[in-house]
């Protein structure tokens, strides 16, 4: 069984076999930085931003409260008025794709720091190899 981890100063990768994925203490070859396997293999599995992450889940509920409850208002008030009705479902529509752009907006703003932290630890990896 091979566990894939990643060196959390260096951002190496390795492919751990069997007894050397149990050893509590791993040292990086490239760097020589030694940290624990099961730290590493926790922090890969954490999703990073939690806050912003639960903040555009909020954002996507609302707008499918938004939706909800345009269309349950257009039905029941604008019956009458068939300009209110289509004023009501037109605008539960538009906040509706608004909070979900928010969401989105936020989810992008996370893919890009994640992408830039990346790209960090791959340039300062070939920093560091160009020094030797």
């Amino acid at each position: 069984m091979t566990v894939d981890v990643t060196c959390p100063q260096c951002g190496a990768e390795w492919g751990l076999e069997g007894d050397e994925a149990q050893q509590p203490d791993f040292t990086c070859s490239e760097c020589g930085f030694s940290f624990s396997v099961q730290d590493a293999l926790s922090a890969e599995v954490k999703e990073p931003y939690p806050a912003l992450r639960f903040i555009a889940a909020l954002n996507r509920i609302c707008g499918v409260i938004i939706l909800a409850g345009g269309f349950i208002f257009a039905f029941t008030i604008g019956r009458d008025s068939p300009a209110l009705l289509i004023a009501a479902i037109a605008l539960s529509i538009i906040g509706c794709i608004f909070q979900f752009a928010v969401a989105e907006s936020t989810m992008l703003f996370i893919d890009i720091a994640n992408n830039t932290k990346r790209t960090n630890q791959l340039l300062e990896r070939v920093v560091h190899k160009q020094k030797q």
